[in-house]
């Protein structure tokens, strides 16, 4: 029994002695947030703690706390990474990790020379910068990629009519030579429904084919003509012919990456920007406390006519713009780039296990898996050209319904005619056997 009372006791130290960590962070798109069920607090036991958040980094966070072998939890702060104040403090996440509030930082981070001055970054996680969302020219017509019509531009499309036509006349070639070599008008009645049930599912399926491309061809005639004019930011190949248009309305997160950017930054260009931002506040910055902020600037590009652009982080623009209605694209190159990294207290001894952590992930490659994962593998669009995003092709599958009917109606013609022919040799062959037998006695 006292070997048991000591088992109990030991275990009950070790996890009192457990190191548990705070892993500080901010909600952003992407990267954190609440889980969708978990936003309004049921005591749903999925929603306890740290399974309530999902996103990018809570992934990474996960990830880090496995490899360091520490339990954690998920702190989230203000929602911006910190600037200095005139008391030669930091608010921000930042200020909350140089004031140990937290024992690290997990989020899109950007690593500059002055705050490194003020914490300890690891090896960062990824490579991001700062560029403008717009909205693509011809998003409009975004929809008729994604109808249930074929794409009459396919070459895909084409090639299988074609197929399915060279399969009806063989199917009617065979019926023909089959009805001509049968004496009997019982065989010739059946040929002949078979090859009327294949007519009449291809002379179907090739009406509604037809229609269907038709209406593909004359909807985007039709939409061509009432497309205005293209005079947006989307002819423009530099930024300063994009600042120049006047219709052009920019905006920010207020105390973001970008907004901090612009603000130190010595462009003229930049900061003519800024200062045309600040005259219209109220539109230009998105208030950063407002729940879902990115998401109501990217709403913004694509409810606009081309008018409006979203300065933000590249990464996520790259995102949003391979995500459904794929109607963004990121403009020109990037404003500045820049890495982010897990943030640590100056000199503390958790700097160093975090880097060594980090480094680790990047060996295994878990942490490629993880960005594979998030950039590449949840990717609902694809690249047409270099300027922007389209929907996945599904032209193939557009035409699934007509086509597949098809090429089922023809195929059980097909199946029909070989079993027709496979039953009448059989019959032919006890016939000439019962011949055989026959005739001698006869004889």
């Amino acid at each position: 029994m006292p070997s048991y009372t000591l088992l109990f006791l030991l275990l009950f130290i070790s996890q009192i002695d457990a190191e548990s960590l705070r892993f500080g962070t901010f909600n952003r798109y992407m990267f954190l947030g609440r889980k969708p069920e978990c936003r309004l607090d049921h005591g749903q036991e999925d929603c306890r703690m740290n399974r309530a958040f999902q996103g990018y980094c809570a992934a990474l966070m996960e990830l880090l706390a496995g490899e360091m072998k520490v339990d954690y939890r998920i702190d989230t702060r203000k929602p911006w990474a910190g600037t200095p104040q005139a008391d030669g403090t930091w608010d921000g996440l930042l200020g909350d990790v140089n004031a140990s509030v937290v024992d690290l930082a997990i989020a899109p981070l950007a690593v500059t020379p002055e705050r490194s001055s003020l914490v300890d970054f690891s090896p960062p996680f990824l490579t991001s910068g700062l560029s403008i969302m717009i909205k693509k020219p011809d998003a409009q017509l975004a929809w008729i990629k994604q109808s249930h019509s074929p794409n009459p531009f396919a070459p895909t499309t084409w090639s299988v009519l074609i197929l399915l036509q060279i399969m009806f006349i063989a199917i009617s070639i065979m019926l023909y030579v089959h009805m001509r070599s049968s004496g009997e008008e019982k065989r010739r009645r059946e040929r002949f429904c078979i090859w009327l049930f294949s007519f009449l599912v291809w002379i179907g399926c090739t009406v509604v084919l037809a229609a269907s491309i038709l209406h593909h061809i004359s909807t985007v005639s039709v939409l061509n003509e009432l497309a205005p004019p293209q005079d947006t930011m989307a002819e423009h190949d530099s930024l300063e012919e994009l600042v120049g248009q006047e219709n052009i309305k920019f905006i920010m997160q207020e105390r973001g990456e970008a907004h901090q950017f612009f603000k130190n930054s010595k462009s003229s260009l930049l900061r003519n920007m800024l200062e045309s931002m600040e005259r219209n506040t109220g539109f230009s910055f998105l208030n950063i406390y407002e729940s879902g902020v990115e998401s109501v600037g990217v709403n913004a590009v694509r409810a606009s006519d081309g008018e409006v652009a979203f300065i933000m982080d590249d990464i996520t623009i790259i995102y949003e713009s391979s995500r459904l209605p794929c109607s963004t694209r990121k403009f020109g190159e990037n404003l500045a780039t820049f890495q982010y990294a897990v943030a640590t207290k100056k000199g503390s001894e958790l700097s160093g296990r975090v880097r060594i952590a980090m480094e680790s992930l990047k060996a295994s490659g878990d942490l490629e898996r993880l960005n594979q994962n998030w950039f590449a593998e949840r990717v609902q669009c694809q690249r047409e050209k270099a300027d922007g995003m389209v929907p996945v092709s599904n032209y193939e599958r557009n035409a699934d319904y007509v086509i597949y009917a098809m090429c089922l109606g023809i195929s059980i013609s097909i199946i029909l005619s070989l079993i027709l022919a496979h039953f009448e040799k059989k019959q032919e062959t006890r016939r000439a056997k019962f011949t055989d037998e026959i005739v001698p006695m006869n004889a």
